[in-house]
């Protein structure tokens, strides 16, 4: 599996500007042969964070409590996983991952409350 090329903030930023004058996100993917999903989300972490939002993303620990507060809030519905993880500023693929385990666990019966022995 090839791996991605990674784009810098001023290359996002001419690719944007040039979405913005009118260039079409297709044509935009075709000429620059980068996926219309990554200009869509480019657009999207642009609008809601600045050019901070076109900075790669840190790695960082994530603390268990805030990965199932976030997964509880895209089960609650009304927001889709993408839209959730540019609010939380989370990588999509991280935010899948993590729904991945949780329901990897659930199915192996762990995270469900298990009973306790009798002292019979």
């Amino acid at each position: 599996m090839a791996r991605r090329k990674r784009h810098s903030v001023d290359e996002k930023v001419n690719i944007l500007a040039l979405l913005y004058s009118g260039d079409s996100r297709r044509g935009l993917s075709l000429r620059y042969k980068i996926d219309k999903k990554d200009i869509r989300l480019w657009d999207i972490r642009f609008k809601t964070f600045g050019l901070s939002g076109l900075e790669p993303l840190k790695r960082c620990a994530i603390p268990e409590w805030y990965k199932q507060e976030v997964l509880e809030e895209y089960e609650k519905g009304g927001i889709s996983m993408r839209q959730l993880a540019v609010e939380k500023n989370i990588c999509l693929s991280t935010l899948q991952n993590w729904l991945r385990k949780r329901r990897r666990g659930q199915e192996n019966g762990q995270g469900q409350d298990k009973p306790e022995a009798s002292d019979n």
